[in-house]
């Protein structure tokens, strides 16, 4: 989870020589310990066809980095907008607001591109995403994906399904209207992280009631209207008006 402010004077910029791109994926293994990182030729390509890859770091250390984020143009049934595929923070300086800062540099950059929003996806157990993601820059959810990606051994996952929400986040936010009738809520643990570690079963079980509330809720044309960090975190769902009955 990020905080509102950085501790520190942290410099975010756009990253576009080889020498950089070809740090990212051994990077990328040093936050998520993924044995899969995104290829540096597939970054060349993005990067010099409407995408980008940002970098942040201390301003007194600029090529220690400390996050990175990286986006390329997607198109679905509203047209075009950037995809914002992977962006994280190393451990030990996460809490700092620099997830945030490299978020707030990739809308600025979305908005000098011509673009009008920016969407990704996330897992809906990880409820300190899901805090940063709705309550933080108040994206707004439009679809849950189940089993989005298929199965991925890796120290994150543990190889229980790949569940996402994918959110949408304009460049340019305008109000969301309150729903109404009422309210549901949608409970994940505070740590998913942990559980899989010692019992990636009971991750499994938790993630199927997970997934069978938000298809159950949606198609009944309840909306995600923000998260509520609590002792019990949740989703809080309220009604639109759309789908069925």
């Amino acid at each position: 989870m990020e905080s509102a402010e950085s501790d520190w004077r942290v410099a975010v910029r756009e990253i576009r020589s080889n020498e950089d791109l070809h740090r990212v994926p051994a990077f990328e293994q040093r936050i998520w310990h993924n044995p899969d990182p995104i290829p540096d030729s597939l970054l060349r390509v993005w990067s010099d066809r409407g995408g980008a890859v940002w970098v942040a770091a201390r301003e007194d250390f600029p090529d220690e980095w400390v996050g990175f984020a990286i986006a390329f143009p997607a198109r679905d049934s509203k047209g075009w907008y950037l995809h914002s595929d992977l962006a994280g923070v190393l451990a030990p300086w996460r809490s700092h607001g620099i997830g945030r800062r490299l978020k707030e540099h990739q809308r600025a950059w979305a908005r000098r591109e011509g673009y009008s929003r920016i969407g990704w996806t996330f897992d809906p157990l990880r409820a300190q995403n899901a805090r940063f993601n709705l309550q933080y820059l108040q994206a707004r959810v439009v679809a849950y994906y189940p089993d989005y990606y298929g199965t991925m051994e890796t120290s994150l996952t543990q190889g229980y399904p790949t569940d996402r929400l994918f959110v949408e986040w304009p460049v340019d936010p305008t109000p969301v209207p309150a729903g109404g009738g009422g309210e549901q809520r949608i409970a994940v643990p505070r740590d998913i992280g942990a559980i899989v570690q010692v019992d990636p079963e009971q991750a499994r079980r938790i993630q199927a009631v997970v997934r069978g509330q938000f298809q159950r809720l949606l198609a009944q044309g309840w909306e995600v209207a923000g998260f509520e960090w609590s002792d019990t975190p949740c989703y809080v769902l309220q009604r639109t008006g759309a789908g069925e009955g």
